[in-house]
């Protein structure tokens, strides 16, 4: 949604208001309101791509494979081409921008804290949320998704963290 829409639609929520005298607290948790109403609604047809490269295993390190993608700052990774081209020189592989890199350094906590976790208030909001894995045999889909004991996966992180969330609202609520 476009920054003139919102803003827009924001006004009109203000000011369409009844007039009335309300305290100022009451008025800004209000605007507040509205505020994350139009804010969320410009959101829920956002689509996050993250790209996680997976370290080396124990057989690739073992046959001396070389890493195929390199991770270049937060959004960007690039191709590793081997090899001198014809020239001589060193070549360069295409490189490829997303939402979210994750390096083979990065743990699976990263990960959710930075794609999954934002989905979490919005699920609790009634807003649909999803979160998959897609990608080749053997690329790391399901150590991301469910992880191991040592490191446990967005699926264990994001269900901690709705149970955490329904606990902190009963407690509120004196349940």
């Amino acid at each position: 949604m476009d920054k003139n829409v919102l803003a827009a639609r924001l006004k009109h929520q203000n000011s369409s208001n009844d007039g009335n005298a309300k305290s100022s607290a009451a008025s800004k948790w209000e605007k507040l309101k509205a505020f994350k109403n139009v804010a969320m609604e410009a959101d829920s047809d956002k689509v996050v791509v993250g790209v996680r490269v997976r370290p080396l295993n124990k057989i690739e390190l073992d046959e001396e494979n070389k890493e195929c993608f390199k991770k270049v700052g937060k959004q960007m990774i690039r191709e590793k081409l081997f090899g001198p081209d014809i020239a001589g020189t060193s070549l360069q592989g295409k490189e490829y921008v997303y939402d979210h890199v994750f390096g083979p350094k990065n743990s699976t906590l990263d990960v959710y804290e930075r794609v999954a976790k934002p989905l979490i208030g919005q699920a609790m909001e009634g807003f649909n949320s999803t979160v998959f894995a897609y990608g080749q045999t053997s690329s790391g889909k399901t150590h991301t998704l469910m992880g191991s004991e040592s490191e446990p996966g967005i699926t264990m992180h994001a269900i901690n963290e709705v149970f955490q969330k329904i606990e902190e609202v009963s407690f509120r609520r004196g349940e």
